[in-house]
Order: C-alpha cells, then sequence, then structure tokens
C-alpha cells in the first residue's frame, strides 16, 4: 500500500508530505483545490511522464518521494527536460520504477467504470474471485484447448497434403500420357536437331538450287567451254546442297 507522498516544488505546490493509513483514505476538495495535482505527483513519483512545465515557477527541479510498503520511489525532474529515477537510494532506469509500481498501484481514471460491461473485464475479476481453484481448471481447459486446436491443425496439413499428392499423381499421368502419344523413338533427338539445321539454312539451299539450275539452263550447248564451265558450276553448287 501507499504509505507517504513528498512533493517539492511541484505545479503549485512548493513542500507538501500526506500521510496513508491501512484500509480507504479519501482526498477530496473543491475543483482547483489541487487533487489532481496529487495524483499527478504520485504517477511522476512511480515513473509516469512528466513534464518540465510541471516545475514550480521560480525552481530549477521538482523532487517526487513515494513509500509503498518499505519501498521508496523518489523521482526528480529538471527543467532541462533530464529526469533521475531512485529506487531505495539506488539510481535506476524509469522503467524499472514504472514495472515495480505496475504490480503495486492501480490506477483508475474517471470514466472506466464502464469497463465492467465488457465481456473481457468482466472475465478477469471472474477469474481473480475464483481463485486457486477456478485458475487451475481454467489453465487445465486452456491447455487442453491447445491441444484441440493443434490437433486441428494438424489434421487441416494432412487433408491438404492428400489433396497435393491426388494433384501431383493427375499431372504425371497427364505427361505420361502426351509422352507416349508422340511415339518417340531412339535417335529422334539427333534426327530433329538435323531437321531444325536444315530448316534453318533452306534459304541457302534454295539459293544454291538456283544457282546450280541456272547454271545448267545456260549450258545447253555443246560447242566450247561455255558448257564445261556450266557443268562445273551446277557440280559445285549441288555439292553444296549435299553439305
Amino acid at each position: 500500500m501507499l504509505n507517504r507522498l513528498t512533493i517539492r516544488n511541484f505545479a503549485l505546490i512548493e513542500s507538501l508530505e500526506i500521510e496513508f493509513g491501512p484500509g480507504l483514505n479519501v482526498l477530496t476538495g473543491e475543483t482547483g483545490a489541487g487533487k489532481s495535482i496529487i495524483l499527478e505527483s504520485l504517477l511522476g513519483a512511480l515513473g509516469g511522464r512528466v513534464s518540465p512545465d510541471a516545475i514550480r515557477a521560480g525552481s530549477d527541479s521538482s523532487t517526487l518521494i513515494a513509500e509503498l510498503d518499505g519501498q521508496t520511489c523518489m523521482r526528480e525532474i529538471r527543467s532541462t527536460g533530464r529526469t533521475t529515477a531512485r529506487l531505495d537510494g539506488e539510481s535506476v532506469a524509469v522503467a524499472r520504477v514504472r514495472e515495480m509500481a505496475a504490480s503495486r498501484i492501480e490506477f483508475v481514471a474517471q470514466g472506466e467504470q464502464h469497463d465492467m460491461f465488457q465481456a473481457g473485464h468482466s472475465l478477469r475479476v471472474l477469474d481473480q474471485w475464483g481463485g486457486h481453484d477456478l485458475r487451475a481448471a481454467k489453465e487445465a481447459f486452456e491447455e487442453q484447448f491447445r491441444k484441440v486446436r493443434e490437433m486441428e491443425r494438424t489434421l487441416a496439413a494432412l487433408t491438404t497434403d492428400e489433396r497435393e499428392r491426388e494433384r501431383r499423381i493427375a499431372a504425371l499421368q497427364f505427361e505420361v500420357h502426351e509422352i507416349a502419344e508422340a511415339d518417340i523413338h531412339p535417335g529422334e533427338d539427333e534426327e530433329l536437331s538435323a531437321r531444325k539445321q536444315r530448316l534453318v539454312n533452306v534459304e541457302r539451299l534454295i539459293e544454291s538450287a538456283g544457282i546450280a539450275l541456272s547454271a545448267l539452263d545456260g549450258g545447253m550447248d555443246m560447242e566450247g567451254t561455255g558448257a564445261i564451265a556450266a557443268v562445273h558450276a551446277a557440280a559445285d553448287e549441288v555439292t553444296r546442297l549435299s553439305l
């Protein structure tokens, strides 16, 4: 529980020390009396965000000290924006003070009572009320639920694997059918390569055949050397065609 709160040079407060007793403690006062300042100083002492603007006018720093069941949290806020946090006199990170305080003090702002109408909040309250037995039963149920979810994921994975296997089998059967329909025989790849090469050279073949035919047409006159030359030219082109 909160035993004492000390405030120095924070907002409008120059120096204030409040002691809290066991049971219910209530701070009352009219609007503007400073209740929110006290709450903000407690938040600051326990690691909450505090602006340098909260330092009392004319001061260079503010000091906030909260004593919780034997533990002392101190926070110093300087006008430069730097802050220092101490836990039982030891300099520590602000996050460490905030983490410690989170398990010791709960802040509830105005309007947060509406959380009671939310199912999740009500269940958490019910779990706390149920104590150890209910908590043990809840943990056992959660473990069984986790196992069921894991089995559902495993079953879904097996179903997916079976469908994938069937799809793969159908694809392979189609490929086998296509290969059988193609009626491929040994050496066919060499034949196809040769045919491809001839088709690539078809323009050259047509040109060579045209030259040979022209040579023969021009060599019908067997007199003189013209005919011999024409025959030799045609023979050369025919040789090129056979390559």
